[in-house]
């Protein structure tokens, strides 16, 4: 099965107003023999100045989005990454999701229906003893590598990481596991 990691940082919480200005994936063959066979980072030009809390929480500054590809650009890369993968995992999956149908929305571009599953739901699931759910602590308590917490790529391979240590050793199939599939279903 091919498995796309992706995580989004964004202006904000709401989709309809904020926008990504940040995606990281890492696409990987999973089941079996796990392999990650490439990554992607892109920054995303932003039409709007960055809330100085993003700037202090991703890093990234506004001089950097000057510079970066226009939303339609990476619409097209993430389009390319979707076509080649069985489904996406992410940490908060409905909430990346929203940020990525809408840029495909206001680029005029046909979303493409693949099934989106929640490592977060199924740490929540399969770890329910962990004291917090966040990305960092759950990656800390389980001994994964989580690189710079609040960018793309680090957050899209610590998801990936903690997805895999989730699964049973002996599954032939990866178990998705989210409790939220359901109001992911909705968004097809």
């Amino acid at each position: 099965m091919r498995l796309l990691a992706l995580d989004t940082e964004t202006t904000g919480l709401d989709p309809r107003s904020d926008r990504w200005i940040e995606v990281g994936a890492v696409e990987a063959v999973v089941g079996g023999d796990d392999v990650d066979v490439g990554c992607f980072s892109s920054l995303i030009a932003c039409p709007r100045p960055l809330p100085v809390a993003v700037r202090g929480l991703t890093g990234i500054d506004e001089r950097s989005l000057l510079v970066a590809p226009a939303e339609g650009q990476v619409v097209e890369l993430v389009a390319r990454a979707l076509s080649r993968v069985d489904a996406v995992v992410c940490w908060n999956a409905t909430f990346d999701r929203s940020f990525v149908v809408a840029a495909f929305e206001r680029s005029g571009r046909a979303f493409p229906l693949v099934p989106w599953w929640c490592a977060l739901e199924l740490a929540r699931k399969r770890r329910p003893e962990l004291p917090r759910h966040r990305l960092v602590d759950v990656a800390a308590l389980m001994g994964i590598e989580s690189g710079r917490s609040h960018r793309a790529l680090d957050d899209a391979r610590t998801t990936l990481g903690i997805w895999r240590a989730l699964q049973p050793r002996d599954a032939a199939t990866p178990d998705p596991a989210p409790a939220s599939m359901g109001a992911l279903a909705l968004f097809r």
